[in-house]
């Protein structure tokens, strides 16, 4: 279950470019690996479970994006 209000999740977009960084940035070998521990990091079990949240908004158009940055990982 989340723990971030929906309000603060960035689009997929975002979400995917932000996995990417995540990846490159913590040597992390696979993207699906990063894009579960950004998921977590919005409090989500895992990438599977927020995907569905950030492509229902992508219709809602009705999100502020929240940017992590991969410095809040260590």
């Amino acid at each position: 279950m989340n723990t971030t209000n929906t309000q603060q999740l960035p689009s997929i977009e975002e979400f995917k470019q932000q996995a990417k960084e995540l990846k490159k940035s913590q040597n992390i070998d696979k993207l699906g690996h990063a894009q579960n521990a950004l998921a977590k990091k919005y409090g989500y079990k895992d990438y599977r479970a927020i995907k569905s949240v950030l492509k229902s908004d992508v219709q809602n158009n009705d999100i502020q994006p929240q940017i992590i940055t991969a410095a809040q990982f260590e």
